[in-house]
Order: C-alpha cells, then structure tokens, then sequence
C-alpha cells in the first residue's frame, strides 16, 4: 500500500524554509559566537542541484512505497534502504543540533525536526526488519596522543593556507590534504567547507555501517574517499579574478589513514594520492614511509580523467602494534627534508603540539644556510633559484625527485605547512 505521508512535499517544505532563513544565517551566528560557516553550508548543500538531493528524494519514495508492498525487498534490501535513508537524517540532526531553543533560526530546526519524523516513519525501521548480527570492526578507542595543526613557511596571515588536517581519535581517522597552490583564500572559502563536511558525515556512515570484514572495511573506506573526491570534482568557486573555475583543477593531494582491529590484529588502512605522505614509526622500531608512486602519482583528488571519472586512491592494508605512531604531513614539509631530518626532528621532539613549529623552524634554517654556504645572501629570488636548481640531486623524504630549500617569496620554494600525529594504544 502507498504510505500516507508526503515526504517529497515535506522536502520541498524544508527547501522552501531554507531560501527563507538564508539571510538570517551570519547574523545569528557572529551573535552566538559560533562558526559561521555550519548552517549556512547546509543550507547550500540542501540548494545546491550539483547535490542532487531530491533525486535522494525520489529514490526514498520509490524505496518506501516497494517496502510497504507485500512481497516488496528482501530484509537485506530494507536494511540496505534503511542505512542508505539515516545517513541523510544524520546529517539533519547535525544541523539543528546547532541551533539553540528561541534562536533567529528555530523555525530552520523544527523543519528539520519534521521532516525527520515524516521520514522516520515512513521508512521501516531497522528493528524491524531484522537485521543480521555480526561482530563488528572495532574503531573506537583505538588511537591517542593526537594532534593537527596548520601553519605557513612564508609570511602571511593564513588566511590562504589551503591546506587541510584532521584527526577523529573517537573514530580512529586522520588525513592531511593540500590543494593545489598556496595563499589562496579564493580556492580556500570552497574547498574548507567541503573537508569540514566529510569530517562530519564520515564518522557517522562509520558507526552506522556493520563492517564484518576487513575487505568491507577497506571498501568502505575507498567510497568515502571517492565520494569526497566526487564533490570535489563537482564543486565550482569564483577565483580571485572573478571568474568561475573547476575546484578539481586545484586537486589536493591527500593522506588519509583509518585505525580497525579485526580478530586482535590492529591494521592501518592508507590512501595515498600527489605528495601528502605519511610516516609510520612501527613499534619494533621500523620507519615506514608511505606516499603515492607510479603512474598519475600527481594527481590529486577529484581531479578530471574525463567529464564522467576523476582520480581517487586505492585503500591498502597494513598491519600494525600497539605504540605505532603515525605522522602525516603536506609537501610543504615532505618536500623539503630528508627522511633522516625528518626523524630527527621527531626523535629529539618533546611535544607533538609543537612539533610542526619546529619542522617549519628547520626548513627556513636550511634555506638561510645554502644561501650563506653559496653567497646569496642578498641576491635576488630568481638568482636563489637557479642555484638550487642545480643542487637537485638530494632526495626528499616524500618521495618527490627533488629536494627543495626555502625562499621567502619564491613560489616555488615556499610552500603552505600541515601535519597530524597519533598513537595506537
């Protein structure tokens, strides 16, 4: 039988409050003192047809009406519809959970509110449909001792730092990304909102989804980072020129690692593309660095192959030992030291938080000794670069062909800086 409720209409509701409640949105949050950027970048996503949200719309009206036919899906079907359908209402309790009782944009919240319930109901719920019991993945409680931080090797104020870190010791994950190019709020006001996005939908899809096996959760993975790299590849800003530009033609490089234990065995699941890096500092001792190679091996997330496919990694296993510590970090430090600075540097480290300070502290140390060791001190940028150019013969810890030395103001001998860290207990 067709269900009583109209949740497309329901739907259009929501969409019809939100063009309503846009222009109260920076207001209430410089007043609350809160990022400005949460509501308002739901309200775009809701708005925003590249989404595709009410063809998510339609399927769920298909997906309810079959369900409540007779000999409709199988249970394994309804479980499918069912996770598929709180994925969305996940993100909805996001969202209002946000606004607070009273607030300028209330009426936002109790839509939301609604339109939950209207779903709710119209979806069999997963106790009902007799879900199959398994053991789970565990990814909870895995990590600690973690830290990200974000600065520049140049002068400048960060507003451009177009990098991006993370670490979710709750959920285990950790990534670094790096867009292309540096110092570019333009390309930043697009590509942020998008990673903070993920970093709120990733663990949820994770505790929502039954991973059984190592293989599902390796898999699961993967399409989390291929769906981020599709709103990448979907994604347009308006450039600092006020043309409109592809996101994907600024394309991060991305390291991305998920800590699981399946059957006592702890693993780490990487994803690697460009020249982000991770480095593992196993518990036995052994160094690891791990980095995207081969074929494309710069390219980055999102990035077009064609006008229906775009780049993303593949997920590789690893095994691991309580007291593994991993490290990621963008090429603005991968670049510029070698594996033995590196560690170094980490060895002789006493506080993680500072660590990426004294990593940025080293590279502009050893850009003003090649200039005193080679007497351009006061020479100008473009003789400092043909200089180095001739000394590329040394091997960067990333993995890249060539070593490179700071330059203020050089392009392409400065570069934005990011990291993150984290031990598995």
């Amino acid at each position: 039988m067709e269900p009583t409720i109209d949740v497309k209409g329901k739907f259009k509701e929501l969409y019809a409050t939100c063009d309503e409640m846009k222009a109260s949105v920076e207001g209430y949050f410089i007043e609350a003192n809160l990022n400005p950027s949460a509501i308002g970048r739901a309200i775009l996503w809701f708005r925003n047809p590249q989404n595709k949200l009410i063809i998510q719309v339609d399927r769920i009206c298909t997906e309810v009406l079959r369900l409540n036919e007779e000999h409709g899906y199988s249970e394994d079907q309804k479980t499918f519809v069912f996770r598929g359908t709180h994925n969305i209402l996940n993100s909805f309790a996001e969202i209002y959970s946000l606004i607070y009782e009273g607030s300028p944009l209330s009426k936002l919240s109790d839509k939301l509110k609604e339109v939950t319930n209207v779903i709710s109901q119209a979806v069999t719920p997963a106790e009902e449909v007799e879900l199959v019991t398994l053991e789970p993945i565990n990814t909870s409680g895995l990590i600690s001792d973690t830290h990200f931080g974000l600065d520049q090797t140049y002068e400048s104020d960060g507003s451009g730092n177009i990098d991006y870190s993370h670490v979710n010791s709750d959920s285990a994950f950790a990534f670094v990304a790096d867009g292309a190019g540096h110092n570019r709020s333009d390309v930043k006001v697009a590509q942020t909102p998008i990673f903070e996005q993920f970093c709120l939908s990733y663990p949820k899809r994770l505790s929502d989804t039954g991973l059984g096996s190592l293989e599902e959760a390796r898999e699961f993975v993967e399409k989390q980072i291929k769906n981020l790299g599709r709103r990448i590849n979907q994604t347009s800003y308006t450039d600092r020129h006020g043309l409109e530009k592809d996101l994907s033609d600024r394309d991060p490089a991305i390291s991305f690692v998920q800590v699981v234990e399946f059957d006592e065995q702890k693993y780490l699941l990487t994803a690697q593309l460009a020249d982000c890096m991770l480095l593992v500092r196993h518990a036995d001792g052994k160094i690891e660095t791990l980095y995207k190679t081969g074929e494309n091996y710069n390219a980055g997330l999102g990035r077009a192959i064609s006008s229906e496919t775009y780049y993303y990694p593949t997920v590789e296993v690893h095994k691991i030992e309580p007291g593994t510590e991993v490290f990621g970090f963008s090429d603005g430090i991968g670049e510029f030291l070698t594996l033995d600075e590196l560690n170094s540097v980490i060895e002789e480290n006493t506080d993680r938080g500072h660590l990426l300070h004294e990593l940025k502290d080293l590279i502009m140390k050893k850009g003003i000794e090649f200039d005193e060791a080679n007497g351009l001190m006061e020479a100008g940028k473009y003789e400092k670069r043909e200089k180095r150019m001739e000394k590329w013969d040394e091997r960067p810890v990333n993995g890249e062909k060539t070593l490179k030395y700071w330059v203020l103001e050089d392009a392409q001998f400065h570069d934005d800086i990011s990291s993150f860290s984290f031990k598995v207990n």
